[in-house]
């Protein structure tokens, strides 16, 4: 059988070694593009590539959705005390007016001649 390899030589480890791109038998073999990125694992890394990303993603709404369910749970908070501080300050003015009230009662039975 014939074989013909196409690529590059380097040295790894101290040896002459070919980085193939194009092996070439009864078959056409395209190891490498132009670029020098290896075929054999481009499908294989994409789908991983593809899944880790799917993960980040769904990490990221994860998050998102944690940050606003904080959010929303800070506005209920901060809702709820203003509305308590609302109330207190309703009671507050309806003692004061109260005592408005009875403070001229008294002031007229104080002031009333005796009889």
């Amino acid at each position: 059988d014939r074989v013909t390899v196409s690529g590059s030589t380097t040295t790894f480890q101290g040896r002459p070694v070919i980085i193939a791109r194009e092996i070439i038998t009864s078959q056409r073999m395209e190891l490498r593009d132009n670029n020098g990125r290896s075929r054999w694992d481009m499908d294989e890394s994409h789908n991983i590539s593809s899944q880790s990303q799917d993960r980040l993603d769904q990490q990221r709404n994860d998050r998102q959705l944690q940050d606003q369910q904080e959010r929303n749970d800070r506005q209920l908070q901060d809702q709820q005390e203003r509305n308590d501080r609302q109330l207190e300050d309703q009671q507050r003015n309806e003692r004061q007016f109260q005592d408005q009230q009875r403070q001229p009662q008294q002031d007229r039975n104080e002031t009333a001649p005796q009889q």
